[in-house]
């Protein structure tokens, strides 16, 4: 699919309610695109993929028909789309990683362990925390949530390196780095703060 063509899919998913008139024309257009980015995320992952990307393309399927992305402030509409995807398929990878059930998110009682593993849950917490920053940085900042994805997948890249991977300049990513540590993590610790 050219990248104005995805341009004009994402921007009518974006205006579309789920189950509205064209929804599903809509989501067909798109499932092309949906693979190649799900594709490029199972090629960074870095380790062994805890499930087959074709099931991982359907997740990520079920789930843009059960909560589609929404309109972000800046950037257009294919940046959008593109960065929930590649922010849901890595949340899918890292759910499915610890195990969890990859069921469309309808909520059903959980057990609580009695004897939880000492520092579990504090490795869960930091999970979770990274999550949240991910989801966050995927609406608000979308260059910021690709640029820390990679330092995630692919820890010890250079600077030049994760320009090239990322297709941007070397002074590009310092940017971007820059920007997420002084401006980005500072917001969404705010954010964070204000919503507890």
């Amino acid at each position: 699919m050219a990248s104005t063509e995805f341009e004009l899919w994402a921007g009518r998913l974006l205006e579309s309610s789920p189950g509205g008139s064209g929804w599903h024309e809509v989501l067909q257009a798109i499932y092309p695109q949906i693979a190649t980015i799900v594709a490029r995320v199972c090629g960074r992952w870095g380790r062994k993929l805890p499930m087959e990307p074709e099931d991982l393309v359907h997740e990520v399927f079920l789930r843009i028909e059960v909560n589609p992305p929404r309109r972000a402030q800046h950037g257009s509409a294919a940046a959008t789309v593109g960065a929930w995807i590649r922010v849901t398929a890595y949340r899918i990878l890292v759910d499915a990683s610890r195990g969890r059930e990859l069921a469309v998110e309808v909520a059903a009682p959980q057990r609580e362990d009695p004897t939880p593993t000492p520092g579990f849950a504090s490795a869960v917490e930091k999970l979770d925390l990274l999550d949240g920053l991910m989801r966050y940085l995927a609406e608000h900042y979308p260059p910021g949530a690709r640029l820390l994805e990679l330092i995630i997948r692919e820890q010890g890249l250079t600077s030049k390196e994760q320009a090239e991977r990322l297709g941007l300049s070397p002074a590009n990513v310092d940017q971007i780095r820059s920007r997420l540590t002084n401006v980005w993590l500072v917001r969404f610790q705010e954010n964070a703060v204000s919503k507890g």
